[in-house]
């Protein structure tokens, strides 16, 4: 992350990319936007350049203009993810960095995702093996769909 001052990390988590990221850019600002949960508990952890926002918007008023946004395979798993799309590419940030996300040719698909939840994580959970444990949707987005949103 040399030479980039901000960044609106979607999906952030704690900010681990943030810690990472300030070995080359000490003075970098971070905005992580998480689900209200993580917001709660990664607070603690916030500092004048660091912060954790449940919502686009505020993160970017926050930060003002914006270096990079960074999402990293999570698009897909938003209540919206069209709508997801618009207001991350309507931040206008400089770079954007997509990461783990499927874009489709044609049209916009979606369809369920099934894992099974003895699965996610480590350890074992006995009795929690069944196909029916959890499901999330996928999106696939049109490459268009970024473009036009983001038209610089």
């Amino acid at each position: 992350m040399a030479g980039v001052s901000s960044v609106l990390d979607f999906d952030g988590g704690c900010g681990l990319h943030y810690k990472l990221a300030r070995r080359q850019s000490p003075d970098i600002r971070w905005a992580v936007v998480e689900t209200p949960a993580m917001v709660k508990r990664a607070g603690e952890l916030a500092t004048d350049r660091l912060q954790f926002f449940t919502d686009i918007s505020d993160a970017h008023a926050w930060l003002g203009a914006i270096d990079v946004m960074h999402s990293n395979s999570v698009l897909q798993y938003t209540k919206d993810p069209e709508d997801t799309l618009g207001r991350l590419c309507g931040i206008r940030a400089r770079r954007m960095i997509w990461e783990r996300i499927t874009l489709s040719k044609q049209c916009i698909e979606r369809e369920v995702q099934s894992s099974l939840l003895g699965d996610n994580g480590p350890g074992s959970l006995a009795g929690l093996r069944k196909p029916s444990d959890t499901h999330a949707p996928k999106f696939r987005s049109r490459p268009s769909s970024m473009l036009t949103t983001n038209t610089f």
